[in-house]
C-alpha cells in the first residue's frame, strides 16, 4: 500500500509505502566458503517468516539541471 505524489508542476515527489508480508514453508538459499576455499550452495528451509516494512523518498529540483533527493527505508 502506497502513495506517490507530484507537487508544485512536478518539481517536488514524494512517495510512501507500506508492505507486510507472511511466508510460509520458506526456503533460502545460502552459500558458505568450503575448507578447500570453494564456494558452496546450501538450501535451507526456515519455515514462517514476517516481514514489516515502510519507504519513504522524496525528490526537489529546484530549478533546472540540479535535483536534491532522499531516502528512507525500514
Amino acid at each position: 500500500m502506497g502513495i506517490k505524489t507530484r507537487l508544485f508542476d512536478g518539481r517536488l515527489r514524494l512517495n510512501a509505502a507500506a508492505f507486510h508480508y507472511d511466508y510460509k514453508d520458506l526456503q533460502i538459499t545460502s552459500t558458505i566458503r568450503t575448507s578447500s576455499g570453494d564456494n558452496s550452495s546450501i538450501l535451507d528451509n526456515i519455515g514462517k517468516a514476517t516481514v514489516n516494512g515502510i519507504d519513504l523518498d522524496a525528490a526537489w529540483q529546484p530549478f533546472g539541471g540540479l535535483t536534491l533527493g532522499s531516502r528512507w527505508a525500514t
